[in-house]
Formats: structure tokens, C-alpha cells, sequence
């Protein structure tokens, strides 16, 4: 999904979504979240993952799996970490915090 995201809405020169649905799913919403980032069409923006970034991004915790999905549109990078073993409560110890330090160590040293 996040190469179709990044690309457009096209994967092998196959469109899979229209340039209206992807502007709808980019488009930020009506909603404050308080919490640093702009909600979207079930995807986040911000400026706080990856400084000097805005980048887009879902993540989701369900059952001990841990995943995240982020892009950054202006260079057409992005990062996939599907995990697992993930507690509940999300602290300094968790895999929670080690995705967020794959997908900054990503960015630092293999995208740039």
C-alpha cells in the first residue's frame, strides 16, 4: 500500500486508485487531536516522527503484533515494520519503541 500511496495511486503501471480517492485519503481532516498530528482518511500526518519530515503514516497494535506504515511524498521514500510481541501500554521497553527507532535509524542512515 505505500508504494501505491507514494506512486500516485499506481503500482506497475496498474492504477488502483483514482487521484480523487488518494487526495480524499491525504486530506486532512476536521479533527484536533492534540497529540502533534493532523488526522487523515485512516492515515496520520506529522512533523514530529522524523524531524524536518512531514510524513504520513498508520500504525496499529492488536493481538502482541505491532505495525507501522510512514512516507514521506516529497522524495518518495517509505518504511514498512510489521512486529511482534508488542505489550499493550506502550513505554521505553517495548516493541513499540524499538519500531520507532527502526524506522528513525531508516531515515538517518538508509533513505536520507
Amino acid at each position: 500500500m505505500t508504494t501505491i500511496l507514494i506512486n500516485e495511486g499506481q503500482y506497475n503501471g496498474k492504477q488502483y486508485l483514482s487521484q480523487h480517492s488518494l487526495s480524499e485519503m491525504l486530506k486532512d481532516q476536521k479533527i484536533d487531536t492534540g497529540k502533534g498530528f493532523q488526522q487523515c482518511i485512516g492515515i496520520r500526518k506529522s512533523r514530529e516522527l522524523i524531524k524536518g519530515r512531514e510524513m504520513y503514516f498508520h500504525n496499529g497494535a492488536s493481538y502482541g503484533i505491532f505495525s507501522l506504515m510512514a512516507f514521506d511524498p516529497a522524495d518518495k521514500s517509505g518504511i514498512v515494520i510489521i512486529t511482534s510481541g508488542a505489550f499493550t501500554k506502550r513505554n521505553k521497553n517495548t516493541v513499540f519503541a524499538v519500531c520507532d527507532d527502526i524506522m528513525n535509524y531508516s531515515y538517518q542512515n538508509i533513505i536520507k
